[in-house]
C-alpha cells in the first residue's frame, strides 16, 4: 500500500545509500520538525526526511512536504526494505524510483581559497573565543610529530558545548571536511587529516547521538547541500559566490553555522601556515 499523496507529496530525491541498503530498520523518530523527521536505528545511525528547504543531505530522503504538526504518527517501527520506507500505519514510499542525490559530493581544493578565507574573517568577527583557542591548540598539536600530541586538543573540542549538538563538534566537522577537501586536491598539504581522524574516531563516544552522526558523515566525506555548496565555491574562490556560501552555511538547520564555520577556518589557516613555512605560493591568480 503506497503512502497517501497528501502525507509526503513526491519523493524530490533520496540518498542512494538508503535506496541501495537491502534493509534499514528499526527506526525511531527522535526529532520532528516543520522542515525535518529525524530517526535513528539501534546502531546509532541516523536517517532524516526532510523538505526541499532543506535538500539533499547525507541518509536523507527529500520529499514534497511532511505531515502537519497535529498529525500523530508512530515513534518506531519505521524501517527501509526492498528500496522502500514503511511508514507504520500509513503504507510505504517508493525510493527507487526517485532522483539520486549522493552526500559524497565534496568538492577537491586545489588551490588556497583566499577569497573564501576572507569572506570567513567577515562573517565570524566576535565569534566564540574559547572554541577558536581550542581549535589553535588543534592545529599546533598537529604540526608535531608524535602521534598522541592531538589526543588532548581532541578531547577538548568533541563534545564541548550544550544542546544536542555541540558547538565543538560542529567546529570538528568543518575542521575535517576542509582538511579531506585539500587533501583530495592533492596540491595543499594535509597530511593530518588521516591522524585527526583517527582520533576523532576514538572519541566519537563523548558527544550525543545527532553530533556523532555528523562527525561519522564528515569522516566519510559526506555533506549535505548547504556544506557542498560551500567547499565549491571554496574550490571556485570566486569572490561574490564565496561571500554567499559562507553566509547560507550560517543558515544551515542542520549543523551550527558559526561554530562550523569556525572549524572551516581553523583548518584552512593551518593549511595556509603550511604553505608560507615551505614557501610555496599556490594562491588562485585569476
Amino acid at each position: 500500500m503506497k503512502v497517501k499523496e497528501s502525507l509526503f507529496g513526491r519523493v524530490l530525491g533520496v540518498d542512494p545509500r538508503l535506496a541501495d541498503d537491502t534493509a534499514v530498520g528499526g527506526l525511531s523518530l527522535r526529532l520532528r520538525a516543520d522542515d525535518a523527521l529525524v530517526f535513528f536505528t539501534s546502531e546509532g545511525r541516523m536517517v532524516s526526511l526532510v523538505t526541499a528547504a532543506r535538500g539533499r543531505g547525507p541518509d536523507a530522503i527529500v520529499l514534497e512536504r511532511l505531515p502537519r504538526p497535529d498529525l500523530e504518527l508512530a515513534a518506531d517501527n519505521w524501517s527501509i526494505a526492498g528500496g522502500k520506507l514503511i511508514v507504520p500505519g500509513h503504507g510505504m514510499l517508493n525510493l527507487q524510483e526517485a532522483p539520486s542525490q549522493p552526500s559524497n559530493m565534496l568538492a577537491a581544493v586545489r588551490d588556497f581559497p583566499g577569497h573564501l578565507r576572507s569572506s570567513l574573517g567577515r562573517a565570524l568577527r566576535g565569534s566564540p573565543p574559547p572554541l577558536e583557542s581550542a581549535l589553535a591548540d588543534l592545529s599546533r598539536s598537529l604540526k608535531e610529530s608524535h602521534v598522541e600530541a592531538a589526543e588532548r586538543p581532541v578531547l577538548s573540542i568533541v563534545g564541548r558545548g550544550m544542546g544536542v549538538f555541540p558547538d565543538g563538534d560542529a567546529a570538528m566537522c568543518g575542521f575535517l571536511l576542509t582538511g579531506r577537501a585539500c587533501e583530495l586536491g592533492g596540491r595543499l598539504r594535509a597530511d593530518w587529516h588521516g591522524r585527526l581522524a583517527m582520533e576523532v574516531r576514538r572519541f566519537l563516544h563523548r558527544t550525543t547521538p545527532f553530533a556523532i552522526a555528523w562527525l561519522r558523515f564528515a569522516l566519510e566525506g559526506r555533506t549535505d547541500a548547504f556544506q557542498e555548496r560551500l567547499f565549491d565555491a571554496m574550490s571556485r574562490d570566486v569572490e561574490t559566490a564565496a561571500d554567499v556560501a559562507v553566509d547560507e552555511m550560517m543558515r544551515d538547520p542542520s549543523i551550527p553555522g558559526i561554530p562550523f564555520l569556525t572549524g572551516v577556518a581553523a583548518a584552512l589557516d593551518l593549511v595556509n601556515a603550511d604553505l608560507r613555512q615551505s614557501g610555496i605560493v599556490k594562491y588562485r591568480t585569476s
